[in-house]
């Protein structure tokens, strides 16, 4: 898995860049604007200097103090790059605060951002408290204001933490070494925090499985089980010298059109059918049409009267027709009684692909773009 040893590894861990940055020129995915738009919450959550106090850690969501004396809330973490000399300032997008010293409530003002240099925060929010500071924030304020310090600093335990970007996709192979034709599918990852000439190297491309009868779906359900804004996973970082905490995003998906597809269960670019549903639907319209309006003995009793012709005779047939779209439309939207959303959420068939189960996870997963 792309992450695990990268930190470790004295080559990689130099090259990793765990903020947004922000440039006049976009050359790496960390560049992009619409990751500047991304949920904060499956950004970089923390940030640190950590040349000159490593152990002080400031989180997104946190009250914060400057050195001029102002309060603020950072909520994300950015680099910004200078267009002239190209030097790399790491910034912070912040909420000012108004803090009542005399009632001890904090009023957020929501609608005052403004972009700060990270080296100007100097107390943090555990800072504050030991300093005798009591944070109540005013009923206006977000629900977040609430929960401080931030879960993930609980959970970290005095550890950094930092969010790797992942890039995975599937492969089918027809060879290998042994065997002139031998099938298979495989599953490989790379770390978007890594610079474009780095990924270009199959050095930085992460094996992740491989199955000769294991779809790529039925892989990466499995590689999804560590993926995620709640799963962090401990590694040494080389560079820190240090324990730390990492979580994997997973950014983008790539695959090739007849491989998306397949995992979308589309028709494919060599279909010459429809799909599945498509010719159930078909033949269900067509038993309706011929219960309704065309067999004899089951046709509605109104196109029996040999009276009934021309228009009278096709607005019957019309209105019979509307009625079956109806019936259609209700076959088609029914759900099965043991669909998914009637599983118990502590089930373990939640995490198990099920036959007749047919859904992408990659489609619903948190964080892709």
């Amino acid at each position: 898995m792309a992450g695990f040893k990268d930190w470790a590894n004295p080559l990689v861990r130099p090259h990793i860049r765990p903020y947004v940055e922000v440039s006049s020129t976009v050359s790496e995915f960390y560049q992009a604007e619409r990751l500047q738009n991304t949920d904060v919450d499956l950004l970089q959550l923390m940030w640190a200097d950590f040349k000159n106090a490593p152990g002080q850690y400031f989180y997104i969501k946190e009250l914060a103090r400057l050195r001029d004396g102002r309060f603020v809330i950072p909520m994300k973490w950015l680099c910004v790059i200078d267009n002239e000399t190209r030097a790399e300032t790491d910034c912070a997008d912040v909420y000012v605060v108004e803090y009542e010293t005399a009632t001890g409530i904090a009023h957020l003002h929501a609608d005052q951002v403004i972009r700060i240099q990270a080296t100007e925060l100097i107390d943090n929010v555990l800072d504050l408290k030991n300093q005798g500071l009591k944070i109540c924030f005013d009923d206006t304020a977000p629900q977040w204001t609430k929960h401080m310090p931030h879960p993930v600093r609980l959970k970290a335990q005095g550890r950094p933490t930092f969010t790797v970007g992942l890039m995975s996709w599937a492969d089918d192979v027809s060879g290998n070494r042994s065997k002139q034709y031998n099938a298979h599918t495989n599953v490989y990852a790379a770390n978007l925090n890594l610079p474009h000439c780095k990924l270009q190297q199959e050095y930085f491309v992460r094996f992740s499985s491989t199955s000769p009868t294991a779809t790529a779906l039925e892989q990466l359900d499995g590689f999804l089980e560590d993926i995620g804004p709640d799963r962090w996973h401990e590694a040494y970082d080389c560079l820190l010298k240090q324990e730390i905490l990492f979580r994997l995003i997973l950014r983008v998906d790539p695959a090739d059109n007849p491989q998306q597809s397949e995992l979308c269960s589309h028709i494919g670019l060599n279909g010459n059918k429809f799909c599945l549903l498509d010719q159930q639907l078909i033949q269900k319209a067509r038993d309706l049409h011929h219960k309704h309006i065309s067999s004899a003995d089951t046709q509605d009793s109104r196109l029996k009267n040999r009276k009934l012709k021309g228009e009278a005779c096709q607005a019957v047939k019309n209105e019979i027709a509307g009625k079956i779209e109806e019936e259609l439309m209700r076959w088609l939207t029914e759900q099965p009684a043991h669909r998914y959303s009637k599983i118990p959420e502590d089930s373990p068939l939640r995490t198990q692909i099920r036959p007749g189960d047919h859904y992408n996870k990659l489609l619903v997963l948190e964080g892709e773009s």
